[in-house]
């Protein structure tokens, strides 16, 4: 839980205080806001490490973990697409940067989606192993 916190959480408010704000405000001009990615990055990171410290407090083999367990794979999948589409998650992957030099507009667009795909694949792959502890569990008792 402290480990998602630091990662999640504590680190991308850091780089906020790190970063010069003539930098936050350059990449603001040119389309790309990374303090509120950051910001959003933030309390995404925060909501996960509260799963993960409610999943600790439940046994196994309760129905309240099963449902925790299954929140956190799906939100492991939004992190998933917010980091992919760099703070957009209706892109799902496809990823548009644009800017300026010189007067001559660039855009450039990364496609992520299989990626996506991967990440749809293995959050189901989780949620079917969650359900399987459960099940395992509730037929030991």
């Amino acid at each position: 839980m402290l480990i998602t916190f630091i990662i999640f959480t504590a680190s991308p408010l850091i780089i906020l205080q790190i970063i010069p704000l003539e930098i936050l405000n350059f990449l603001a001009l040119q389309g790309f806001n990374l303090h509120d990615l950051l910001t959003k990055f933030a309390l995404l990171g925060l909501t996960m490490s509260i799963l993960t410290l409610l999943k600790g407090f439940t046994e196994e083999t309760s129905i309240s973990h099963l449902l925790i367990s299954l929140s956190s794979n799906i939100f492991w999948l939004v992190i998933t697409w917010f980091a992919l589409g760099l703070g957009s998650i209706e892109t799902l992957g496809i990823t548009v940067i644009s800017f300026e030099i010189s007067g001559i507009s660039n855009t450039i667009m990364i496609d992520l989606k299989l990626f996506v795909y991967f990440a749809i694949l293995t959050t189901f792959l989780k949620m079917v192993h969650s359900i399987m502890i459960y099940k395992k569990g509730m037929l030991k008792k």
